[in-house]
């Protein structure tokens, strides 16, 4: 079922922004978006971003020469249980888990799109589709390692509270949290590099009233 929906703006020009709703997501300028108010993330959920997302990973990896920080490698090569929250197409998940064929990784994303197909990731790698800020679906104390990776603007601040609540709750004993973000606060900003920042920030205050944590 589709739905086409008009806003008017009145923003000196007189035009009007088309959106295409279809069921979970939603078109805005020729990309999709997730279309759900409780759901804060701010980026598309399509293949560009998904390109996006493989490149952004790939120079990650390159640059930090490593998968994780954490002490968890012998742990890992024994057999750990391992949550991956907000895993989008599970890229971490598949290197680290073909690395470490003794552990078992879980990935957890409420953008079900982005999981690959069953043939296409390790046999110890695993995917289910929920909302963290519901409750992460586990009974406590099942993880060795929770990993959380450039997420900080898919939570409010209320929400980051829950999500760190509820990692403490299905983490073991002695297990490990890691979180890596990108530093969101740019400096020394030139002409060119506000308008590029302004640019990119307009589209996602329309699509919906944004809350950044940092």
């Amino acid at each position: 079922m589709k739905q086409i929906l008009l806003k008017y703006t009145d923003n000196g020009d007189n035009d009007f922004e088309t959106f295409l709703q279809i069921n979970t997501h939603k078109i805005f300028n020729g990309r999709k978006f997730l279309n759900d108010d409780e759901v804060n993330y701010l980026l598309p959920s399509d293949k560009a971003e998904a390109d996006r997302e493989a490149i952004s990973y790939a120079i990650r990896r390159r640059l930090f020469q490593r998968y994780f920080f954490s002490p968890i490698e012998e742990k890992l090569n024994t057999g750990a249980t391992v949550l991956d929250i907000g895993c989008g197409p599970g890229l971490w998940m598949r290197d680290v888990g073909l690395d470490h064929p003794s552990s078992t990784f879980i990935g957890i994303d409420v953008d079900t799109t982005q999981f690959p197909p069953h043939d296409r990731h390790p046999s110890n790698v695993g995917f289910l589709g929920c909302n963290a800020t519901h409750g992460i679906p586990f009974p406590p104390e099942t993880f060795d390692f929770v990993h959380i990776s450039m997420m900080c603007t898919a939570f409010t601040e209320s929400q980051w509270y829950q999500v760190v609540r509820d990692v403490g709750r299905v983490l073991k004993y002695n297990g490990w949290v890691e979180i890596i973000v990108a530093d969101l606060l740019i400096k020394n900003l030139g002409k060119a590099g506000k308008l590029v920042l302004e640019t990119c920030m307009y589209p996602l205050i329309i699509i919906r009233p944004f809350e950044v944590f940092v």
